[in-house]
């Protein structure tokens, strides 16, 4: 083990051995690939209050480090970090019953509070949100947004806003001239009519 995990060092801290000895086999003796392990490898961090372990992919041209997958911090989740966005963007929850976590380190306590947790952004619910869409020809979808100014839990559907859901439960359906039929205008004095009708209790 000692002799793998040597071996492993050496080669990716000068990748120019890699050029001289072409496909390099652990426990292969006919190696496909670069390097080519047959059976399991571990990945550590540099102790308990560095780095945490995983490995970081380059873009294509390889000038920038596009993702990190590895252990989060606190290490209790497998994660996606975007070092553009600088921030986890998806968290597996390792420690309890399966959770997954998508944007969960941008506000709060940074934990994966429920088997599905999303943190969308306040830039409202047109596009941003959870979207469900149809795979048919149509692409039909819905947006479900909560809205951080008011608490409601809004339905959009292509980006319009349809429904609210408020903190106290009640539903309403957001009115839309587009959908109504035989609108008329109302007469001159019927709004004055209205208006004079008496009330009783």
């Amino acid at each position: 083990m000692k002799r793998l995990s040597f071996l492993l060092i050496i080669i990716l801290q000068h990748g120019s051995l890699l050029s001289l000895a072409q496909n390099v086999g652990f426990g292969v003796t006919d190696p496909a690939f670069m390097i080519d392990i047959a059976g399991q490898m571990r990945f550590r961090s540099d102790n308990p209050n560095a780095n945490s372990s995983g490995i970081f992919w380059n873009n294509q041209a390889n000038t920038l480090q596009r993702v990190f997958l590895g252990m989060s911090s606190p290490d209790s989740a497998f994660a996606i970090y975007s070092p553009h966005l600088n921030k986890y963007i998806v968290e597996f929850e390792l420690m309890r019953e399966p959770r997954l976590g998508i944007n969960t380190r941008h506000g709060g306590d940074g934990l994966v509070r429920s088997e599905l947790h999303v943190m969308h952004t306040n830039s409202g619910g047109s596009n941003d949100g959870v979207r469900i869409q149809n795979e048919g020809t149509n692409r039909h979808y819905w947006n479900l947004y909560t809205s951080n100014s008011t608490g409601n839990f809004e339905f959009y559907k292509q980006g319009i806003r349809r429904a609210t859901i408020d903190p106290s439960g009640t539903y309403a359906s957001v009115s839309d001239r587009r959908l109504k039929k035989n609108i008329s205008i109302v007469g001159s004095g019927v709004p004055g009519k209205v208006m004079r009708l008496q009330t009783h209790r």
